[in-house]
C-alpha cells in the first residue's frame, strides 16, 4: 500500500510541475493564429485517452489481477518520466523567444 501511496503521490506532483511547464511552453511556441487548434487537439488526445486507459486497467484487473495490475499501474505512471528527461526539454535553461505574432510576420520585428 505504502508503494501505490507514493507512486500516485509522485504522480500528482509531476502532473502539477508538468502543466504549469507544458502549457507554458506550449503557449510560447505555438502562433496565435492555431494556438486554438493546438490546445484543443491537445486536449482531444489527453482526455479522449482516458477511456481507452480505463478499459486496459479493468483488462489487466481482470486478467493479472488487482494487486499485480495495481503495481503494473503504479509503474506505468512513472515512464513518462523518463521520457521527459531524454528529452531537449528537460535541458531548457530559459524560455524560447517563440514565433512572431501575426501582426509581425511581415515587417522581421518581434
Amino acid at each position: 500500500m505504502v508503494f501505490l501511496v507514493a507512486g500516485w503521490l509522485g504522480h500528482g506532483l509531476g502532473i502539477s510541475v508538468w502543466n504549469v511547464n507544458t502549457i507554458t511552453l506550449r503557449q510560447a511556441l505555438t502562433p496565435m493564429r492555431v494556438l486554438a487548434r493546438m490546445n484543443a487537439s491537445y486536449r482531444m488526445l489527453l482526455f479522449g485517452a482516458l477511456p481507452v486507459g480505463a478499459l486496459a486497467g479493468g483488462l489487466a484487473g481482470s486478467a493479472l489481477g488487482l494487486r499485480p495490475a495495481l503495481v503494473a499501474a503504479t509503474i506505468a505512471l512513472t515512464t513518462p518520466l523518463l521520457w521527459l528527461l531524454f528529452s531537449p526539454v528537460f535541458r531548457l535553461r530559459e524560455m524560447p523567444l517563440g514565433p512572431l505574432s501575426d501582426t509581425d510576420e511581415g515587417s522581421g520585428t518581434c
